[in-house]
């Protein structure tokens, strides 16, 4: 089995909505109500990486996308932040 992470990107809203849309998936409230959303979220990754504001990127196992994990930082404080990552209840 190979896990790797990479950036998010756009052709992955349509798994990313599967996963979240999950009715089992309740760890952390999911402001994404539609696929159009989720496309739109992943749009705006580039301007956060940029920023310096939010680091999203994909988890691949086996080449399949199995969940997210992103870095977000306090914009009134450089050095503090908070991690999170979601997996598809299957893995």
């Amino acid at each position: 089995m190979k896990v790797e992470i990479r950036p998010q990107q756009v052709s992955d809203a349509k798994r990313f909505f599967a996963i979240l849309s999950n009715q089992n998936f309740n760890y952390f409230p999911v402001d994404v109500k539609t696929l159009g959303e989720e496309i739109e979220f992943l749009r705006q990754n580039a301007e956060k990486r940029k920023n310096k504001e939010e680091f999203n990127f994909s988890i691949l196992c086996d080449g399949e996308l199995i969940g997210g994990i992103g870095i977000r930082i306090q914009k009134n404080h450089a050095h503090v932040g908070e991690i999170g990552y979601f997996v598809d209840e299957k893995y």
